[in-house]
Formats: C-alpha cells, structure tokens, sequence
C-alpha cells in the first residue's frame, strides 16, 4: 500500500541519517555505500552497535555451560558459526513479526512462512541452539548501553519514556501492564532524541 511504501522510504532515510552522524572507527559511513534497500541499512547499523566482546562473552558462557572439553577450538568456531545464524534470524523475525514463531516453519501457507529460515535451520535445531545459548544479561546490556552512547551525541531534544519488549517466558523482571498493544513482557525506561535514537536504556 502507500502508507506501507511511504513508512519504508521514510525509515530507509533515517537510518541513512543515523549511519551517516555515527561516529565509527575510520570515520563516519559514507552515503554511497549505505544500502538503498532497508532491511539491509538495519543490517548496517546492527554491525556497529553489537560488539565482537558480546559476541566472545555469549560463546565462552555457552561452551562452559556446554562442558565442551576435547577440542575447544573447533567448538568454539562451530558455535559462532550457529550464534551468527541465530542472531540473523532473530533480525529478520524482527523484521517480518508473524503471530507465532512456528509460523517461520510453515510451509503450506501464502501468509505465513520464512523460506530463508526454513532453508538454513529446523524448528528442533533452532530450539536446542536457543536453551544452549547463555550469558549474563546485565554484561551485554551494560555492552550495548555504553557502546551506543559512545558512538552518538544527542540533539538538544531527549525525551524519556517507558517502553515494553514483548516476553512471555520465565524471567523475574516480567510484567503485565492492562491496556497496552502488549501487555506482557519486559518493561524499560529509554531516552531519545528527535532522530529516534535509542540512547540510553
């Protein structure tokens, strides 16, 4: 539709934007090499903030919970090849958001279904690569937080709000809040500027 059209151009812009004003080693990005198309441009800004030591912190706490003693080496470079795989997919479901999660397994459907997905990982692989994957929470968000400040410097327009990440499994810090679009998950205070970034939480 034309809404849907305009919403994707005008969220290709701001990303544009964003790349262009962040503060990367070697210099900011250039224009021409920011992809036109947009799921690609949030692939861009996604390699910047994630830190190769979250990366390192997720696969070292995974091998030890894995008890992974006789080649090491080889397990580690199998399981960051799988971590980079579930990180991808966990992007594009970000992406193209379906009511279920085993809807990206659905192959007798035109709605539903991930053909990229379904091609590359099953839904028992996905699930055992899930519970086997492990770190410590307050690490990577202290990671992220610290690492997205440091590459930005907010207009002169911040505001500070509440915000719920959808989650319905176990976890100590879930809420239920009546009346909102989600009302189960996780709830954060976050602070933006006028461009929409995200810069502390």
């Amino acid at each position: 539709s034309n809404d849907e059209r305009f919403s994707i151009g005008w969220g290709t812009r701001l990303t544009k934007k964003i790349l262009l004003e962040l503060d990367i080693k070697g210099g900011p990005i250039g224009y021409d090499n920011i992809s036109e198309d947009p799921e690609s441009a949030i692939f861009q800004v996604f390699e910047i903030l994630f830190l190769d030591q979250i990366e390192e912190h997720i696969l070292n706490r995974s091998l030890d919970r894995l008890n992974a003693k006789s080649d090491k080496k080889s397990a580690y470079d199998e399981l960051q090849q799988q971590f980079r795989l579930w990180i991808s997919i966990q992007l594009i479901m970000g992406l193209t958001p379906q009511p279920e999660i085993d809807l990206y397994w659905c192959g007798q459907s035109d709605f539903y279904g991930c053909t990229w997905i379904q091609s590359r990982i099953s839904r028992l692989q996905y699930d055992r690569l899930t519970m086997a994957l492990n770190f410590d929470d307050q690490y990577v968000v202290k990671c992220l937080r610290e690492h997205s400040q440091e590459h930005w410097v907010p207009s002169q327009y911040i505001i500070i709000d509440e915000m719920i990440i959808p989650f319905r499994g176990r976890f100590k810090y879930r809420v239920h809040i009546r009346g909102k679009p989600w009302c189960d998950g996780v709830k954060m205070f976050g602070s933006a500027d006028s461009m929409k970034y995200l810069w502390s939480f």
